[in-house]
């Protein structure tokens, strides 16, 4: 029997455990949610701004509210339980961990996206019968 793999995207490793996330970047459906869970992170300093208005005890359940939705975006775009292996079982993080982990998982995300758009390019021109960026066939 013949067999077919389709690379999915990669795996990267969270914790000290050896616990992992998998990057699916083969789905367009994880490219759209990731960008929106990027963008409503880059909104939180929007929502924590309003807290100053709130008593202290009101601020602080808005914040943990705001990182739990970010929590089950997190689980929901790398898979179940993710956001407990990146910061801990049971740790609603400060939003500047958040914050750190998309500046560390961002730069790979980018990488693998620009590694499959090259690899896309260069697949499509061959198909077409292109020129490559030397001139040659």
């Amino acid at each position: 029997m013949e067999q077919i793999r389709i690379r999915r995207g990669i795996e990267v490793g969270v914790n000290d455990k050896g616990d992992s996330i998998f990057i699916d970047m083969e789905s367009m459906n994880f490219i759209q949610r990731y960008q929106a869970l990027v963008e409503r992170v880059q909104n939180i300093s929007n929502s924590i701004d309003t807290t100053k208005e709130l008593s202290e005890n009101e601020g602080i359940n808005l914040v943990v509210e705001k990182m739990k939705d970010i929590l089950e975006g997190l689980d929901d775009l790398f898979g179940e339980n993710a956001s407990n292996k990146v910061f801990g079982e049971g740790i609603i993080p400060t939003p500047m961990a958040v914050i750190d982990f998309f500046d560390q998982i961002s730069p790979i995300v980018k990488k693998y996206s620009d590694e499959r758009e090259k690899k896309i390019m260069e697949k499509y021109v061959a198909r077409k019968g292109g020129h490559n960026k030397k001139g040659t066939k």
